[in-house]
């Protein structure tokens, strides 16, 4: 429980410094839009600069998901009989849509 919740501070904390660092350079450079893929990606294989930042945003999003996946399977682990299901009937009811509904 107290994992969870300083997980929860942490994501709450990226997600405020994000939206400051972003504030920031709007004072600074006035809206940004994005550059379009074609170009970012010529930019980023010539140079390795992330010039929007989105590299940075991928990378912190997958975390969050991965975290989120990963407390998805451990709470499908913990339900009665889970377990001795063969290990194809737990990946097809991990990858069903609600697991509370099997």
């Amino acid at each position: 429980m107290q994992q969870d919740l300083l997980e929860k501070i942490a994501r709450t904390n990226l997600f405020i410094f994000l939206q400051e660092r972003t504030h920031e350079k709007q004072k600074m450079f006035g809206k940004m839009d994005l550059v379009p893929v074609e170009q970012f990606m010529e930019i980023y294989h010539k140079t390795g600069i992330d010039v929007d930042g989105r590299i940075k945003t991928i990378i912190s999003l997958y975390s969050i998901f991965e975290t989120c996946c990963q407390r998805y399977i451990q709470y499908a682990q913990e339900l009665p009989g889970f377990q001795a299901l063969s290990k194809e009937d737990q990946v097809t009811i991990l990858k069903s849509k609600d697991i509370s509904e099997q």
